[in-house]
């Protein structure tokens, strides 16, 4: 059954505007490459409505083999493993970043033991099903809408809405 979007693309981009946009690049690893684009497809059309919180893990859920996340590298206390899901910390420090410039509020975040390559120090979102998530909550009057695309290595977080008139998130990001 066809079902017609509640929004076309027209209505969203005249009552709403892009928030803020992040890009990072990924390794060569296929299989880590595939734990991205799948969590970044999962993420991608997702809608915040005013108030409500965000979690990475709630709409992912665990990663598994099952749901087609193959086996690369993660940090497990302090140490390179390999297991499935392995790679989706991008996804979610990715969206970090977009959601710390749209001025949302961070209300669940966590840094690597090991630093990260893809973004700047201290400007990562390490997420571990069930322990450890990302989330934020959408302080604005209205819906927030993610888009996420993961092409030619380049993973895109956008964060489209109505700007957020107190920044909460400002706090996070590492002073050059």
């Amino acid at each position: 059954t066809e079902v017609q979007p509640e929004l076309d693309a027209d209505t969203l981009e005249s009552k709403f505007e892009r928030l803020a946009t992040y890009t990072t690049t990924t390794t060569s690893n296929s299989n880590r490459n595939t734990n991205i684009r799948l969590c970044s497809e999962a993420i991608s059309g997702a809608i915040v409505q005013p108030g409500e919180e965000f979690s990475i893990n709630n709409l992912t859920g665990e990663r598994t083999a099952a749901k087609g996340y193959k086996d690369a590298a993660v940090i497990k206390d302090g140490v390179y493993i390999d297991e499935p899901g392995g790679g989706v910390c991008q996804v979610s420090s990715t969206l970090f970043n977009a959601v710390v410039r749209a001025g949302l509020e961070i209300t669940e975040r966590y840094n690597h033991t090991i630093a990260s390559s893809y973004v700047p120090l201290g400007e990562d979102a390490a997420i571990d099903y069930p322990a450890k998530d990302f989330q934020f909550k959408n302080v604005s009057d209205a819906p927030l809408y993610l888009v996420s695309t993961f092409e030619d290595r380049q993973l895109t977080v956008e964060v489209s809405g109505k700007p957020v008139v107190q920044k909460q998130s400002e706090r996070y990001l590492v002073q050059n």
